[in-house]
């Protein structure tokens, strides 16, 4: 099965499940990459991780995650890059900030479109909704699974209201809380019950 992984900090200390995840579908003959949006610490990495090459299945994407005065060169060429084959990463009313403020033009500058893959897998709901951003502007293909696990429909709800989650609710294939409690908070913010 061929995966694709995003996550906005990878490697991280503080989230060694990540790794554990990525390791154990390598481990199981899957074909793994991991799109990092925002550099992680790259101590993390362990021995089973570099056993398995983890590092080498990494797409750096991490022009995402720096400041635009870090990334306007990035934006301006993804930017007009995006004018011919994929206009929608510009589209602010569908993506919101993550147009406005060039993040998915740079990405398209910093890695180009990346293919079709069997499953679209995000670890926490703000990656998710760049999965659906990427996926609808025509950088990737496949369904996405999006794993929600606390802060992200509790901290950021509050903080930038659920509408932000609602394209994604929609064209996720599979929303996965960790526990009843976050399932019945993703509900209440307009989650489809199946």
């Amino acid at each position: 099965m061929k995966i694709l992984f995003i996550a906005n900090f990878f490697p991280r200390h503080a989230e060694t499940f990540i790794l554990e995840q990525v390791n154990s579908l390598i481990e199981s003959g899957n074909d793994v990459q991991v799109l990092v949006l925002v550099s992680g610490e790259e101590d993390a990495f362990g021995e089973r991780s570099l056993r398995n090459g983890v590092p080498e299945r990494m797409i750096d994407g991490t022009v995402f995650g720096r400041p635009l005065s870090r990334r306007i060169g990035p934006t301006i060429r993804g930017g007009v890059r995006a004018l011919g084959r994929h206009p929608n990463i510009l589209n602010i009313m569908r993506h919101g900030r993550r147009s406005l403020r060039g993040q998915l033009a740079s990405v398209l500058d910093q890695v180009g479109p990346l293919g079709r893959f069997d499953v679209i897998y995000t670890v926490f709901g703000p990656a998710g909704i760049t999965a659906e951003a990427l996926r609808d502007s025509g950088l990737c293909e496949g369904p996405i699974v999006s794993n929600f696990l606390g802060y992200d429909v509790t901290r950021e709800v509050r903080l930038n209201g659920s509408g932000q989650y609602q394209r994604l609710f929609r064209k996720a294939a599979l929303l996965l809380p960790n526990s009843e409690h976050l399932r019945r908070r993703m509900l209440d913010i307009g989650a489809p019950a199946d």
